[in-house]
């Protein structure tokens, strides 16, 4: 005698305990092996009632132990795919109840790997077994009502919330409701017995609670190519006498109806009844003669259907609700006039909110048409244009230096492009292997993962266009950065795009994402609004900041250079003679090039005779012993006796790629270039963070672009500053967005840190910023100029600093784990069969 069939039973839900026990303990030859449910107890109690021996928690324990010949998945709908793929691998034949997946997409995966593991799956479609079903079939086979010409049918039930489990009511889980709970059996049976047409044209209107909740009422007319239309209508709303089904066929010459059966054909000119007699229906028959809901009968096992569902011409109907090229390029170009008008010079605070709303729309249209490959490209176009628009002042920044300054402007927007389409690419795989983990947590977390990544790439690393900067220019709504940092904004911002998204866009608009987006503005506003209030505030003494605006070749010619010298110290002592200052800040590189004598004798001179500590930008050397130096681009500070040899010099940090040192490559490869050797960088890196003493405080200092970098300020805050510093150049930005994007990055230091902030710039904009963020004494471009005022600063020691980028940490760990799930799906599919 045969061993008998295993049968495992994945889910313990109402169809386990009405329909598949019952049926799989009846049969000949067949021992259920195994009851798997995450509800251990529930598991267990129907174990007893129905004799089964070994009980589980996990499909993969049942797979891995209990070794089931066939299973029966019974789980919640969002679950069956990954359930009957496990099975399929394991080497078992499944029955899976409907639907088989939630998307089509889904239904090829598994069709897929029952192929490749070269077992048997079965949807529980058990109308198509009903005997009057199959009278049916017979009577149109011999032709008996001619031509199928239309199926019209329905099925009303009644089926209140508090009587279905919970998450049939939610989308995510459900796929659908009462489509996918009773209409689905009725076009899975209509197009059976229509021989699968293609469809031509598909009409359909869903009502229900919410957009986040399933219908509850659903009509669909399919009209097919060969003429055939089918008329579905569903509801779990109906308020009658008792449940209606209805399942009738015309055809040219006769009809048909199933429950009850009734078939009537012409004969002669006469309409003539030829319902066979014996053709019985399954028991269970409401008062009014109705068969009860086929939910609640078995479903049986066909002889031999095949491992391929039909569905007609897949790839015909995938196409049309593919997203158009237009459209995704229109909203490509919509992020890209966004991004870049949410950004200084432009005071548009509002579209920081919408700033990246056309990346979540193209990602969701790729969600929904279950498309990675196409994410992973539009990504890239989305980033490369995006950030090309916002960076297109690097073009005129890098002409300075050579004219091949297009090639590293696109090569730098192309790098932007490719962490995008990882962006892109990423998302909607995590969408399709985890559908219960929203949007609004996956899509922000991406975001702010990319955004952390391409702030620390090694020598090519430029967190220039962090997105929560771009709301600088309405500072007390990130006054909460001193909690979150910058990074936190970009966190919450990327958010409320999603829910803006979620909100308006869709079949109905939704309230409630727009509500929790309103209601954290609100918060970040009373945090914000509290905050200026309460922070406690000092004075600490007067800056004065010296502007000269030496043209960018002209600073560097050597026959200029002492004049160069010679007018910083005159704009100083000009600056005295209006008020004494208790330290003068001088921009990057203001003398230019090494410290000479002359120009170190001439400084010292001024700060003796002001008594007044001098912060100068330069060029320092530094050699070794076998001959061999490195230089930096470095500060000195000059105490009020003019020695700066007593004080360790700051050595810049974060390096402009090539221009300041050549990423990857030996520099001295790169500056045997032609049109770019001049210009190729061989600068050191500094490794130090020195913190100056003077009258005003302790002071850090950062470099021009090292004001993007939050770890310098957060790490000088913790050494002991109580405000920092910051030189640079700016010439070379010419009259673009550039120097403005630049100053905004100090909104943010200052209200992470809680540290006053004094800015000197070559050309401009010079300018001091209080702890807050709020900017005064401000300066415009291209104009000489040296102002003063009262640096104020404070001695709170914010949580940021206390805690470190901890959102940009936890973003990167949420997306590796992300990545390391869709990693081992990969790698299970490679194991061995």
């Amino acid at each position: 005698m045969s061993d008998p069939v295993r049968v495992a039973v994945i889910g313990a839900g109402a169809i386990t305990q009405v329909a598949h026990l019952p049926v799989l303990r009846r049969l000949p030859g067949v021992e259920v092996c195994a009851i798997c449910d995450s509800d251990i107890g529930k598991a267990q109690a129907l174990a007893g009632r129905f004799d089964v021996k070994e009980t589980f928690d996990d499909i993969e324990e049942v797979l891995k132990y209990a070794r089931p010949t066939a299973v029966a998945i019974c789980t919640p709908n969002h679950l069956h795919e990954i359930h009957v793929v496990s099975a399929l691998a394991a080497g078992a034949h499944v029955l899976c109840e409907r639907p088989l997946a939630l998307t089509l997409a889904g239904v090829e995966r598994v069709l897929q790997a029952s192929e490749k593991y070269g077992r048997r799956v079965m949807v529980g479609m058990n109308h198509r077994f009903r005997s009057d079903v199959q009278a049916v079939r017979g009577f149109l086979a011999g032709g008996d009502i001619g031509v199928l010409q239309a199926i019209r049918c329905g099925w009303y039930t009644f089926q209140p919330s508090r009587n279905l489990v919970a998450w049939r009511l939610r989308r995510q889980e459900a796929g659908g409701g009462a489509f996918l709970d009773l209409g689905l059996q009725l076009l899975d049976l209509g197009l059976w017995l229509a021989a699968w047409p293609a469809a031509k044209r598909i009409a359909a209107h869903t009502m229900g609670q919410g957009k986040d909740s399933v219908e509850d009422m659903a009509t669909a007319l399919i009209v097919c190519e060969n003429g055939v239309s089918l008329s579905i209508d569903v509801s779990w709303r109906h308020m009658g006498e008792a449940e209606r089904f209805w399942f009738d066929l015309v055809g040219t010459k006769g009809s048909a109806r199933v429950q009850p059966l009734r078939v009537f054909k012409e004969t002669h000119g006469t309409v003539t009844d030829v319902t066979p007699t014996g053709a019985s229906v399954f028991s269970g028959r409401d008062e009014g003669g109705c068969e009860r809901p086929a939910a609640a009968r078995p479903a049986r096992l066909a002889p031999r259907t095949g491992c391929r569902l039909s569905l007609g011409r897949r790839r015909a109907r995938r196409a049309p609700v593919t997203m158009p090229t237009r459209q995704a390029a229109g909203l490509v170009a919509l992020g890209a006039v966004l991004l870049t008008t949410s950004y200084p010079p432009f005071h548009l605070p509002l579209l920081s909110f919408l700033t990246v709303a056309p990346a979540v729309v193209l990602v969701r249209r790729f969600e929904g048409e279950r498309d990675p490959r196409r994410a992973l490209r539009w990504g890239f176009w989305y980033g490369f244009v995006s950030q090309g628009a916002a960076l297109y002042w690097l073009v005129v920044a890098l002409w300075h230096f050579t004219s091949l300054s297009a090639l590293g402007y696109v090569a730098t927007i192309a790098i932007f492009g490719l962490w995008h389409a990882v962006l892109f690419w990423l998302v909607v795989r995590v969408r399709l292997r985890l559908p219960l983990v929203p949007l609004a947590i996956v899509f922000p977390v991406a975001w702010t993962a990319v955004e952390w990544a391409i702030g620390h790439q090694g020598d090519i690393r430029f967190p220039w266009l962090g997105l929560g900067s771009s709301l600088t220019d309405a500072s007390v709504l990130v006054q909460w950065a001193d909690v979150a940092g910058a990074r936190g904004v970009t966190w919450w911002l990327s958010w409320c795009s999603v829910m803006l998204v979620e909100g308006i866009l869709g079949s109905t608009f939704r309230w409630r994402p727009l509500a929790a987006l309103l209601a954290t503005v609100f918060c970040a506003w009373a945090y914000g609004a509290w905050r200026e209030r309460t922070l406690p505030i000092s004075e600490v003494g007067t800056v004065g900041l010296i502007q000269p605006n030496e043209g960018f070749r002209e600073k560097w010619d050597p026959r200029h250079a002492d004049s160069v010298v010679g007018k910083l110290v005159a704009m100083s002592r000009a600056l005295e003679a209006h008020g004494r200052v208790a330290l003068l800040v001088w921009p990057e590189a203001a003398v230019p090039g090494y410290l000479q004598p002359s120009w170190d004798s001439s400084i010292a001179r001024l700060a003796r005779e002001s008594r007044t500590p001098i912060l100068t930008g330069g060029i320092y050397g530094e050699p070794h012993p076998d001959g061999s130096y490195d230089y930096f681009n470095a500060a000195f500070y000059f105490d009020s006796s003019g020695s700066w040899r007593r004080y360790p010099i700051y050595e810049k940090h974060y390096l402009v790629p090539v221009v300041e040192r050549v990423p990857f490559v030996p520099a001295r490869l790169m500056q045997s270039v032609p049109g770019v050797g001049r210009w190729s960088g061989g600068f050191a890196r500094g490794l130090t963070l020195p913190v100056y003493e003077s009258a005003l405080g302790r002071f850090g200092v950062v470099i021009c672009y090292e004001s993007a970098f939050e770890d310098l300020a957060r790490r000088y805050r913790q050494s002991g500053a109580e405000f920092l510093v910051n030189i640079t150049n700016d010439a070379w930005y010419g009259r673009t967005a550039g120097p403005y994007q630049h100053a905004a990055h100090l909104v943010m230091r200052a209200i992470e840190t809680r540290m006053g902030i004094a800015r000197a710039a070559n050309d401009g904009i010079s300018e001091l910023l209080d702890p807050l963020g709020h900017s005064y004494a401000e300066t415009g471009l291209e104009q000489e100029a040296s102002v003063s005022d009262r640096l104020r600063t404070s001695d709170v020691i914010p949580l940021y600093v206390r805690l470190g980028d901890w959102v940009g940490t936890l973003c990167v760990l949420t997306t590796l784990g992300f990545a390391g799930v869709l990693a081992m799906d990969v790698w299970r599919s490679r194991g061995p069969q």
